[in-house]
């Protein structure tokens, strides 16, 4: 079913140094934005933390993302 935008959950990019390089070698989209067959997806690093209570090559982040857009006429 084709979609205009998924906005995921965090996978806190990481958290931890080299976290990071693994949650992108196992995801195709483990952090940011990419446009994939006319589908937008979004994957924030989050606010907060999982288990231990700091970040080390990871930033928390909200992302702010304006929609526009326009009406089709299907008729």
């Amino acid at each position: 079913m084709p979609i205009d935008l998924q906005l995921s959950g965090h996978t806190h990019n990481g958290q931890i140094f080299p976290a990071n390089f693994i949650v992108s070698a196992i995801n195709r989209l483990g952090y940011g934005y990419e446009v994939i067959d006319n589908s937008h997806f979004v994957v924030s690093s989050g606010y907060g933390f999982w288990g231990i209570p700091f970040r080390l090559g990871s930033r928390s982040e909200i992302w702010l993302i304006t929609l526009n857009g326009q009406v089709e006429d299907n008729v």
